[in-house]
């Protein structure tokens, strides 16, 4: 995945947001959760829209056609990619999932008003914790659990 981020990079400008921004700002935007099922449950922004990675780029899932949904509505809000970032190392920084997951819609379904979250979920939440939906909700959170 990283390589191919790299491939993209130069190409394809896909700004960040940091978390501070984003805070401010979640009301306001689509965001879009790429993290896998059990990232997911382990807690996630309110509001926002769980689509796998994987299921971005497969246009026979149920992912895909609800992704296609929401941008036939909101094509122009700000959309923002959320993947997991590093547990071991919290920092601001890029996460793959969350660029390619943004460069695909800005390339293939000319999505303009897209960014990633910087650091992704791990340093939002890390920066909040107070803002987090079903936390643990599957008894247990590695960030949480990693950084106490």
């Amino acid at each position: 995945m990283l390589c191919e981020r790299d491939r993209w990079e130069g190409i394809v400008d896909i700004p960040m947001i940091n978390a501070d921004d984003l805070k401010e700002e979640m009301d306001n935007c689509i965001c879009i959760d790429v993290r896998g099922d059990s990232e997911w449950e382990e807690g996630h922004l309110p509001g926002s829209h769980h689509i796998k990675w994987v299921d971005i780029r497969l246009k026979n899932s149920d992912g895909y056609k609800r992704l296609m949904d929401l941008v036939k509505e909101h094509r122009n809000e700000r959309w923002i990619f959320i993947s997991q970032g590093n547990i071991k190392d919290i920092k601001p920084g890029r996460s793959a999932r969350g660029w390619l997951a943004a460069a695909d819609l800005k390339t293939m379904h000319r999505l303009e008003n897209v960014a990633c979250l910087e650091g992704g979920w791990v340093y939002f939440h890390s920066r909040n914790p107070d803002i987090v939906e079903d936390h643990r909700s599957k008894g247990s959170c590695q960030i949480c659990e990693f950084h106490r």
